[in-house]
């Protein structure tokens, strides 16, 4: 069972998070700039 805990987990939780910080960034950035338009 360790031998398969190399990178594989790895790569599985880092793509999600990344994802989501992504697009957490995104929303937290468009309301600020909708702001500063308006």
């Amino acid at each position: 069972m360790s031998a398969g805990l190399g990178s594989g987990p790895f790569f599985y939780w880092i793509i999600p998070i990344s994802l989501f910080i992504g697009f957490w960034i995104t929303q937290r950035k468009i309301p600020k700039m909708e702001k500063e338009i308006n």
